[in-house]
């Protein structure tokens, strides 16, 4: 592909036989304009018909959704900043929910630690702003159709593993790397078809023969750690995870699985160095610091109760003033978190912040009745147990264990009718669960 007559071929056959659809995720009325323009007097296309600018970031998933529905191809542009939010954690979970929606990015800058920070997360091809009609002819169908005939048979080998059609996709590579010895590409759908296979150690040898032959290509390591995790070491992970930090620095995702892995290798300080770093490559986008707070957390929580409280209150913090109902599992979490530690006035305390944000959660009750109970204030630790199930006469069902709970603090509330049919329930759960047999058996 190398003449305007192939990209425009490339990109009306995308529309026109594919049923493809570009949808312009952007604030910026002039690239809008841009790309209209484009269509109607380069493409000779309707870009009523063939292209959607949406000028709010939160009608990207449902207009992916409708066209997809509707038995078209997406194709989405999105920038970079988007009504002063970076934008750049949105890839990652656009790319897992539409997986085969080519994503070209607006970006300001040429940064090589940014842009392969973004092909990580799933950025197919990047626009630098202020651009040009030629450069969007040229990037829309070199994304399209990137290698030629290599690129159908990589595209083809892609279809045949989600298909789950492992030894055709096997096949597939073959003829890939026929066409080109030693093609990264092809030695990572060999890679690919070998592990689905069951053949890790086959596997294992495309990957880093594809990583020998482009030291700089991220895919193989970042499967080389994947097949580690599963097939390996913690060490091994932890030294292909090192290799990509070195070429990839900016993925705070990535220095949290280090500082895990750190963290049970004995090597605390380390991990802490690592943690730190994680939170202040996201310090520019609360939503991110939050979630990575909690995944620290939850690293904490069996070995250091106390510095998993830190990073719950921390991963709260950064949601201080956009806080909803989704924050509700994370105040659950923390005042597990105190319980354990013997606090459970404070656990309480949270609690109720909680129910602030969902007064009919039935699971913040039955835990501020756990709460209640540590403090032996058993009368309140019942009426709490019985607001649960008011709310919600299902809850009872989430688990043995939640039932006999229900049952032992109504119990000793002097709920007795009630703490029956808990146990029962219990009991229905896991017949060999002899201790709420016992006190059913005694009332």
């Amino acid at each position: 592909m190398s003449s305007n007559a192939d990209y425009v071929r490339t990109i009306t056959e995308f529309i026109q036989k594919d049923r493809g659809y570009l949808v312009g995720a952007t604030e910026d009325a002039s690239f809008a304009s841009l790309v209209r323009n484009l269509f109607h007097k380069q493409l000779n296309l309707d870009p009523g018909a063939a292209f959607l600018h949406l000028p709010n970031p939160n009608l990207i998933e449902k207009s992916l959704t409708t066209a997809l529905a509707g038995d078209r191809r997406p194709f989405l542009i999105l920038d970079h900043r988007f009504r002063g939010q970076n934008m750049a954690p949105r890839v990652r979970d656009l790319k897992k929910k539409f997986p085969d929606t080519p994503l070209l990015f607006l970006i300001l800058d040429t940064d090589q630690d940014r842009i392969l920070y973004l092909y990580e997360l799933g950025v197919n091809s990047f626009i630098v702003k202020p651009t040009s009609a030629q450069t969007v002819l040229e990037k829309l169908a070199f994304t399209l159709k990137p290698l030629g005939e290599l690129g159908q048979f990589i595209d083809a080998a892609k279809i045949l593993l989600r298909q789950g059609r492992s030894e055709e996709a096997k096949s597939m590579a073959a003829q890939i790397l026929k066409i080109k010895p030693d093609s990264p590409a092809g030695l990572m759908m060999l890679g690919d078809a070998e592990q689905k296979m069951g053949h890790p150690d086959a596997a294992r040898q495309a990957y880093e023969k594809a990583h020998a032959g482009t030291p700089l290509y991220l895919e193989p390591l970042q499967r080389l750690a994947s097949l580690a995790e599963t097939c390996g070491t913690p060490e091994e992970r932890l030294a292909w995870l090192e290799r990509l930090d070195a070429l990839s620095p900016l993925n705070p995702d990535r220095k949290v699985d280090m500082g895990e892995i750190n963290l049970n290798l004995g090597n605390e300080q380390k991990a802490e160095n690592l943690f730190s770093l994680a939170l202040d490559l996201a310090k520019e986008i609360k939503e991110q610091i939050s979630a990575l707070a909690e995944r620290i957390a939850d690293v904490y929580i069996r070995t250091d109760p106390g510095k998993s409280e830190f990073f719950l209150r921390k991963a709260l913090e950064a949601k201080k003033n956009r806080m909803s109902r989704d924050e509700v599992q994370v105040f659950n979490r923390l005042g597990i978190t105190l319980r354990q530690m013997g606090k459970w006035e404070e656990a309480l305390a949270e609690y109720r912040r909680a129910l602030d944000l969902a007064p009919d959660d039935a699971g913040l009750y039955y835990n501020m009745g756990l709460a209640l109970a540590q403090g032996n204030r058993m009368l309140e630790a019942r009426k709490s147990m019985e607001t649960a199930l008011r709310l919600d006469a299902r809850f009872v069902y989430t688990s043995a264990d939640v039932a006999y709970n229900l049952g032992d603090i109504l119990l000793k509330g002097a709920g007795k009718e009630l703490a029956k049919k808990c146990f029962a329930v219990a009991l229905e759960l896991d017949p060999d669960l002899d201790e709420a047999r016992r006190k059913l058996d005694s009332l």
